[in-house]
């Protein structure tokens, strides 16, 4: 089939073997092996043993391949890792400051509305002096709740029992509504 060929035509070798380099159905190159000595060399034992070694270098090389993916994979995770720690600890340093320039707002509301209750009103008045106390303290506790939820992840908190009225919550969030 080569005799045409102008290598064939010059190097005239007796046996010659050429093999796909194939693995997964991907084909990769050959290999090509030439004698000039003997004919016939090259057996079909010879191939099949030629195959097997191609096919266990192409299993090395594509492990190699894995675990250097591997290491770039690992390497870009424990970098995001890194970057996700630094975002949750700017979100942690912001909800402590913000509830810390909400408290000081809300305790003044809070401490207007007691003066407040001390004066002289209608009851409509009344009504409405204790809705924005209730609304205040609601607000209040819900700040608090935020910045003992970063407390609580941060493992600085200690839980304690309290006893409470559940029909006086939900009374208080009833009239809220």
């Amino acid at each position: 089939n080569f005799s045409n060929d102008v290598y064939i035509r010059k190097k005239r070798p007796f046996s010659i073997l050429c093999t796909p380099i194939t693995f997964k159905d991907k084909h990769y190159g050959i290999l090509y092996f030439e004698n000039d000595a003997n004919t016939g060399i090259f057996t079909d034992d010879r191939l099949r043993l030629l195959q097997i070694l191609t096919s266990q270098f192409m299993i090395s090389i594509e492990n190699s391949m894995l675990v250097e993916r591997l290491k770039k994979t690992n390497k870009e995770l424990k970098l995001k890792n890194n970057q996700l720690k630094e975002v949750d600890r700017l979100k942690d340093s912001f909800l402590a400051v913000a509830s810390h320039e909400l408290r000081t707002p809300l305790n003044g509301i809070i401490g207007m509305t007691s003066l407040l209750e001390d004066t002289s009103m209608t009851a409509e008045q009344k009504e409405y002096v204790d809705n924005i106390k209730a609304s205040s303290e609601t607000l209040m506790e819900l700040v608090n709740d935020v910045l003992d939820l970063s407390k609580l992840k941060a493992m600085k908190v200690k839980l304690e029992g309290k006893r409470f009225s559940l029909a006086e919550c939900l009374e208080t969030s009833l009239k809220l509504v």
